[in-house]
């Protein structure tokens, strides 16, 4: 599970939706927006029920808060970002999801 402090609140989903600048991938979507406050950085899941049954959809979270958890640890300078990452195709490879999903985080951060 992530820290609570890089948990995106349910409050703040509709924010990022509507304000968020999007990067869309193979597997899924990163939604990004800046927060005001300099606070830790915050991300929440979306798993569509198109990728298939309850276990898969479980699996595919349990994999981006692990890339997710990696990422936050080893970036301390990206720091008040709130996003949400949308994942609408199934992947089982770790690698290939922290590749797409580093390459979101990097373009995120240079435009912002």
């Amino acid at each position: 599970m992530l820290p609570k402090e890089n948990r995106l609140q349910s409050r703040d989903f509709k924010i990022v939706y509507k304000q968020g600048k999007k990067y869309r991938g193979k597997y899924g979507m990163l939604i990004v927006t800046r927060n005001n406050t300099e606070q830790e950085s915050r991300i929440g899941f979306v798993v569509s029920k198109k990728i298939g049954n309850a276990v898969m959809r479980h699996r595919m979270t349990r994999i981006l808060r692990e890339i997710c958890r990696d990422i936050f640890k080893n970036r301390e300078k990206e720091k008040g970002f709130k996003c949400i990452y949308v994942a609408f195709e199934y992947c089982n490879s770790s690698l290939v999801l922290r590749d797409e999903l580093s390459k979101h985080f990097k373009n995120a951060f240079r435009d912002f």
